[in-house]
């Protein structure tokens, strides 16, 4: 029986695997899944496949001459997933994109406030906010630790030790590690060092295209509508509840999708950056010594 996948891009969270992921799937000699972030191997904060079973089921239509990956961006943060990984295939490569903490935290706030996980709409006070409101999810909230993980922006962007984890269970020669800010900045020469990496030919005819881009709420008022709904509306929409939950709609996450739309991302303050800039700056000079190459200047 195959073992698979023979790759994974395993993070990091916010920084262009969704693009790397696309990239990868129009390529003629690759299959990916359908489903991006299965996080079978990450059993500390799963993702949405639990078994085995329905684990090599992604792979099922994969062609026998393919070679098959998959993107999880919860296995670099993961304390489980690698070693678990590399007990599941000894062979498997393993790719790592990082991008500037304060960008990517910055982004990871937006995900959460759109989705509707995080309560503040402005990025600044959702961080001086967090340690209280993730201490009460904790405590009170129905989500799953998968799914809560991905709000902590503080932890999930201290980069140095995910690294370290994945170098003590990954030998060198599987590990591939990319920096955001240099793959957009030239991605077709940083794509071929990818794919020579995974041992894949030049890709005929690629394309770059933006994936994943921002997306902002359009009105602040239907948002806060959607979040807080007057008593009138909740007392008229009882009855018809149950109906429409059989039915599997979910007529406040569409109106919630209609309210969202492509936006450039908001300016932090920039005092407030230069802030996180300090509070990451050990972290971004730990990475620096462990992959032996200078990052993000403003962290320091």
């Amino acid at each position: 029986m195959a073992v698979y996948p023979d790759f994974v891009i395993a993070g990091a969270a916010k920084s262009g695997t969704t693009a790397l992921y696309d990239y990868l799937s129009r390529h003629p000699a690759v299959f990916m899944p359908g489903e991006k972030e299965p996080g079978f191997f990450s059993a500390d904060v799963p993702g949405g496949v639990a078994t085995l079973e329905e684990y090599r089921g992604l792979f099922s239509a994969a062609p026998s001459d393919s070679l098959t990956g998959e993107a999880s961006t919860r296995y670099l943060y993961s304390r489980v997933a690698i070693p678990r990984l590399i007990e599941h295939n000894p062979d498997v490569k393993v790719v790592v994109i990082l991008r500037n903490p304060v960008d990517a935290a910055h982004s990871m706030h937006g995900y959460a406030y759109r989705y509707g996980h995080e309560d503040h709409a402005d990025f600044e006070h959702a961080w001086r906010a967090q340690p209280v409101h993730l201490a009460r999810k904790m405590r009170t909230s129905s989500e799953s630790a998968g799914q809560i993980f991905e709000y902590d922006y503080r932890a999930i962007f201290h980069y140095a030790d995910q690294v370290r984890r994945l170098r003590e269970h990954v030998p060198a020669r599987q590990c591939h590690f990319m920096v955001y800010e240099d793959f957009f900045a030239d991605p077709a020469r940083h794509y071929a060092g990818l794919l020579e990496f995974l041992g894949l030919a030049p890709a005929p005819a690629q394309t770059f295209s933006i994936v994943n881009g921002y997306l902002g709420v359009r009105s602040p008022a239907v948002e806060r509508l959607l979040r807080r709904p007057p008593k009138l509306i909740n007392f008229l929409y009882a009855p018809v509840r149950p109906l429409i939950k059989a039915v599997g709609l979910r007529p406040g996450l569409l109106i919630r999708r209609m309210n969202w739309g492509r936006q450039h991302k908001p300016t932090l303050r920039p005092a407030f950056r230069e802030e996180l800039e300090r509070y990451f700056s050990d972290d971004v000079a730990e990475i620096e010594r462990l992959l032996g190459r200078k990052l993000w200047s403003g962290c320091k």
